[in-house]
């Protein structure tokens, strides 16, 4: 056990653009030690509880996209989900995720696909109860899809890409990052502030 709780340290530890963006979840604060990290969080214990003011996970598939290190996808299981099916591109937060659902035995709840979410093909057309996309599209052209992409093709795809999921989803819990690709020069909306 020792040897699996030092492999997801050295995976969080791994420096990536999107590394420590989330606290651990719950389940996992006894097993990881993180203080030696600088984690960033981005306010995942208040959107979570947010979230479960609105949304009653008990016996609901999830489906997680750009899920980071999982936060929200263990924290929703914890909570009575019934499954998840979680997309991360970044190698490092995918492992992780698969080696902590091993430590907490939820490996058979999660089913971790690393790759990045394509939401134009047929095989990602996946019928779920509820869909995470947190800030995820305004990394369009960056993280995923066309480098070459100009802005303005970057808000129509955000929208084709929320509409994708308008027949295979109940629910779907979004965000959308300020800054397209995260960058503060190209604000996705003129004369908007980011609080």
């Amino acid at each position: 056990m020792n040897q699996l709780k030092n492999n997801l340290k050295e995976l969080l530890q791994r420096s990536s653009k999107h590394c420590n963006y989330q606290v651990l979840p719950t389940s996992l604060r006894n097993f990881v030690d993180i203080e030696d990290l600088a984690i960033n969080s981005r306010y995942e214990v208040e959107r979570l509880e947010y979230l479960l003011k609105h949304i009653d996970p008990r016996g609901k598939s999830i489906l997680d996209i750009g899920g980071n290190t999982g936060y929200f996808s263990f924290e929703l299981l914890e909570k009575g989900a019934s499954k998840v099916i979680f997309y991360e591109g970044n190698n490092a937060h995918a492992d992780f995720v698969t080696e902590a659902s091993k430590l907490i035995a939820k490996e058979n709840l999660i089913d971790v696909q690393n790759e990045y979410f394509q939401f134009s093909k047929e095989q990602y057309r996946i019928q779920t109860d509820i869909v995470l996309l947190l800030n995820v599209l305004h990394h369009i052209g960056d993280d995923f899809g066309d480098k070459d992409i100009s802005i303005s093709n970057a808000k129509e795809n955000i929208i084709k890409n929320l509409n994708f999921f308008s027949e295979y989803c109940e629910i779907m819990v979004f965000q959308l990052g300020f800054n397209w690709k995260g960058n503060s020069n190209y604000p996705l909306f003129s004369g908007g502030s980011k609080g």
